[in-house]
């Protein structure tokens, strides 16, 4: 079954999920990440576990998070990679982001090779318990390497496949994570306004806009073209009811940001 969100209900914020989705290594992610000849690698990665090689429903492999969206293009949360501005909050060490965490459980450790994107994220597994070499882990928990991965890479690295905790978001972030379309999907934002009319909290409300894809009979479709116009979400939503991983992703996550709660996409 394809997961579309995981939400983290400590700090209300919905991570509407594209890591199953072949999604391409872009800082910014919209009709250009599903044409052909787009950024599109279909083999990312290759891990190597040491201890046990732990079930696929348990790994999560986190790249670029995408915050900010116009109705067409999703984008991270700075332009280009402002190295200082995002390690003034970084985690520079595996000791500081577990430090954070409330429950740790489940440790695994394993080695990757990475092919080459030109980018700086180096595919973590969730949740980081250390950094490879030359790399922190942002806010959002990327983690990302100081130079661009513009050759084969291989790492090492240390992961908690269960945990709890952590530090919320910042209040920039949150006010991202609720920013919505100007001029675009206006009938999906009053759908999830109603939804948050109805509905008792943010977990109440992903569940309402669930059962409402589940209702409408969607499916995801790989070859399915995203519909060109400002409104393509409102299109997919109500009249085609089929598409791509990555447009199932926005469309949940525009929905949960009208019902006020704050969303990101992680891919």
């Amino acid at each position: 079954a394809y997961e579309i969100y995981q939400c983290d209900w400590s700090s209300d914020v919905c991570s509407s999920d594209l890591s199953r989705g072949g999604v391409g290594m872009d800082d910014t992610l919209g009709e250009q990440a599903t044409r052909p000849g787009g950024r599109i690698n279909p083999t990312l990665l290759v891990a190597e576990f040491r201890d046990f090689v732990p079930t696929t429903a348990t790994l999560y492999w986190r790249g670029p998070v995408f915050w900010r969206f116009d109705g067409s293009v999703w984008k991270t949360e700075h332009e280009g990679f402002p190295r200082g501005l995002l390690l003034k909050d970084a985690y520079k060490t595996g000791e500081r982001l577990s430090a954070t965490l409330a429950r740790k459980e489940k440790p695994v450790r394993y080695q990757v090779r990475l092919m080459p994107h030109g980018r700086h994220w180096l595919y973590g597994l969730d949740l980081p318990a250390d950094n490879p070499a030359e790399s922190f882990v942002s806010r959002d928990f990327q983690v990302l390497s100081i130079r661009d991965v513009d050759r084969e890479t291989r790492y090492e690295s240390r992961a908690w496949l269960d945990y709890g905790g952590g530090d919320p978001p910042s209040p920039a972030q949150r006010a991202l994570g609720l920013q919505l379309p100007e001029n675009s999907d206006a009938r999906l934002i009053a759908f999830g306004r109603q939804i948050a009319a109805a509905a008792k909290g943010p977990r109440d409300a992903a569940q309402a806009v669930l059962a409402e894809f589940a209702r409408r009979g969607f499916q995801v479709a790989p070859a399915n073209p995203l519909l060109p116009g400002p409104d393509a979400l409102d299109k997919i939503f109500f009249e085609t009811r089929a598409a791509q991983p990555m447009q199932m992703a926005s469309v949940f996550a525009v929905a949960m940001r009208a019902a006020g709660v704050s969303t990101r996409l992680v891919a």
